[in-house]
């Protein structure tokens, strides 16, 4: 079986009536229904893959965070602090939707496998708000917080919210997610290892300090991108236009070395805008041993 091609029929709708039938505030005996019927699932998925002898490299990146959004609710503990999230994001969510007439009530909130931090679809029978799964270890000031960032574009309630993200705790639902879904090495390119290139940057530029992000290389060659730190999902993404032999290993190497900077020094804020590229980023990038060059060659392959 060709990697990533395998994926198991009915997943995508199981899992979106789960959602539905959470985002309910079930009753108990309702609850004890839901905690069977994810478990039995995550169970069958397992037994499934096994007798097929289909590894978590061969899923589709899809399939593999469903599987580990189920199996991470299969533990009732989980299941529970999920259904407990829900509860205390709804009541600053409906408040602020009472004032607005643009969106159809109800609306149902959805803590799932998702790149970002939110995602809003008005249907024709009410408002869906997706959120990411790690946002179970969220406290009502931080929905509260999400609320206003959403609706209301408020810049101090995004950095919070933003901060959050890169809490330890939020951090650490993520990294349980990741082993849960099947985590893939996704860095070993065919001319470069991420991960090799990772350590050198990490140990010649952080004295070792950083703790190592999911890397991977993009699925598409880009001439516009080359490199992206994803602050919610802790990864660090290398465009596979750099996975060449005629681009020199230093210029890989810059690119990491500038998305770790994001990682390492975070945003700054001056009055209601956010910048990632301060003048203390552009010091530091500096610090590169082949900054001019790898400057030069980006330039070239951008052109």
């Amino acid at each position: 079986m060709d990697t990533e091609k395998f994926r198991l029929s009915g997943l995508t709708s199981f899992v979106n009536r789960m959602l539905r039938r959470l985002s309910t505030e079930p009753d108990e005996p309702t609850l004890r229904d839901l905690h069977h019927s994810i478990s039995t699932t995550s169970r069958r998925l397992e037994i499934s893959m096994s007798l097929k002898n289909v590894a978590a490299m061969q899923l589709t990146a899809a399939t593999r965070g469903l599987r580990g959004w189920i199996a991470f609710l299969a533990d009732e503990e989980d299941l529970r602090g999920y259904v407990q999230a829900i509860r205390v994001a709804m009541p600053p969510v409906t408040a602020t939707l009472l004032r607005q007439s643009f969106w159809k009530l109800p609306v149902r909130i959805y803590l799932r496998p998702l790149r970002g931090i939110y995602q809003l679809r008005q249907r024709r029978d009410g408002l869906e708000i997706s959120l990411p799964t790690p946002a179970v270890c969220f406290n009502a000031t931080d929905f509260t917080a999400l609320v206003a960032y959403i609706f209301h574009s408020d810049v101090n309630a995004k950095r919070h919210v933003l901060n959050r993200t890169r809490s330890e705790e939020f951090q650490a639902v993520n990294a349980e997610l990741d082993v849960l879904c099947g985590s893939v090495d996704e860095a070993n390119g065919k001319m470069h290892d991420l991960n090799q290139i990772f350590d050198r940057i990490n140990a010649d530029y952080f004295q070792g300090r950083v703790k190592r992000p999911k890397l991977f290389w993009s699925r598409s060659l880009t001439r516009r991108k080359f490199g992206h730190y994803d602050w919610v999902g802790n990864a660090v993404m290398i465009s596979r236009t750099l996975d060449d032999p005629q681009v020199p290993a230093y210029v890989v190497e810059f690119v990491m070395y500038h998305e770790l900077l994001h990682k390492t020094l975070g945003l700054r804020w001056s009055g209601q805008r956010q910048y990632a590229h301060t003048a203390e980023f552009y010091r530091a990038e500096k610090r590169f041993a082949h900054h001019a060059a790898a400057e030069a060659e980006i330039g070239r392959l951008a052109r």
